[in-house]
């Protein structure tokens, strides 16, 4: 009987470390495919006329008016930092084709979006899970297509979804989160906020995920024993410190809170809960404003955009579930992605964010050992 578990403790051992270099080749075909890939992309109805300038005022404004001129940050409140990033590279190298550069320092963020997409799969699932998480969102093409040219969702996409990974790793290395995973969860929520306002929502996620886990580990008798008050005080002082990494990395991206820290920021809340913008597009043969939307578009937008194998595996984790060791991950990620998803949507009223949402399924179905076909 010990040789037999051994032999498949071998075996098990063995399969994981043929995913991984399954999941390193996959990752290594990514980061060259894309950047390629959006070579011959065109650009995006925000590009030349908005976002370009906005990005070549804030480079003016961090590289010689610093403090003075307030032109680039008073025009928009939201945060330009990965428009501000390009420009600088196009600045520093002199780079005639800004928008070929644009473009492709675009794809090099869908890529790490689908990293980390494979990663937090392989956190919860194992190499084999990461493996397949990454080949369905690589051919997922909303996503691919917005890797290209969307120079805000997309790079928001996948500082949120850095973030989850980040928060996952605290959680499972809880009571004793790593001094490297606070510092990255700290840059990834503070580079998510510097990219659009919406990132502050990682901090509530943060704190809800955190404090269900501990009352999910403990029995309510031991809440408040003097170990956990312990436990408690120095999570408090790791919270504290992941949130003062992220101040500092939100406020040297987003120059606009940098000014004003307590009433800009407010007024980009303000302006992110009741945005005013409608957008027109074609659905079911008719061209629609977003707010007369039908209520089943998100649905079915997603079902006709995801790959097949999205789809049935979605709605196969759905009947079957995942195994108990697994649950409260999965339950993590699918809520914090869930609320994501339906906040972007709020935002924006775009169909160019709710594709995005397809990154939701992008997950469940590879994540768990159990319930899955594999």
């Amino acid at each position: 009987m010990k040789t037999e578990k051994n032999t498949d403790a071998i075996g098990q051992v063995s399969e994981q470390s043929w995913w991984k270099w399954v999941f390193i080749a996959i990752v290594a075909i990514i980061f060259v495919a894309m950047p390629l890939m959006s070579l011959d992309a065109g650009n995006s109805r925000d590009e030349e006329p908005w976002r370009v300038p906005q990005s070549l005022l804030l480079y003016e404004y961090y590289t010689s008016s610093f403090g003075k001129s307030t032109t680039g940050y008073v025009v928009n409140p939201q945060g330009y930092a990965f428009d501000t990033f390009t420009t600088f590279i196009t600045q520093t190298f002199g780079i005639d084709d800004y928008m070929t550069a644009r473009h492709v320092c675009n794809a090099f963020a869908g890529a790490f979006l689908m990293l980390f997409v494979g990663l937090l799969a392989w956190l919860i699932g194992g190499w084999r899970a990461g493996s397949l998480a990454l080949l369905l969102i690589f051919f997922s093409p909303h996503i691919v297509g917005h890797s290209f040219n969307n120079s805000k969702d997309l790079p928001f996409a996948a500082c949120i979804v850095g973030a989850i990974y980040y928060i996952a790793w605290f959680i499972k290395e809880f009571p004793k989160p790593t001094v490297k995973t606070v510092f990255k969860l700290g840059v990834m929520t503070g580079a998510a906020i510097g990219i659009r306002p919406g990132g502050f929502l990682l901090i509530p996620y943060f704190g809800l995920f955190v404090l269900v886990h501990y009352l999910t580990i403990n029995p309510p008798k031991q809440y408040f024993s003097k170990e956990n008050r312990i436990i408690l005080k120095k999570i408090f002082v790791q919270a504290a410190v992941a949130l003062g990494i992220m101040l500092v990395v939100m406020f040297v991206l987003w120059s606009f809170a940098l000014q004003d820290p307590l009433n800009n920021i407010a007024a980009s809340l303000k302006g992110v809960f009741h945005y005013q913008g409608s957008f027109s597009q074609v659905f079911e043969g008719k061209l629609l404003y977003s707010e007369d939307l039908p209520w089943y578009y998100i649905i079915k937008n997603i079902c006709i955009s995801s790959p097949v194998a999205v789809l049935i595996g979605g709605g196969g984790t759905t009947i079957y579930g995942a195994a108990a060791t697994e649950r409260l991950l999965l339950d993590i990620r699918a809520a914090v992605l869930f609320c994501l998803s339906h906040f972007l949507d709020c935002v924006h009223q775009s169909h160019r964010l709710r594709r995005l949402a397809t990154r939701d399924v992008c997950l469940p179905y590879t994540a768990g050992s159990s319930g899955i076909g594999f």
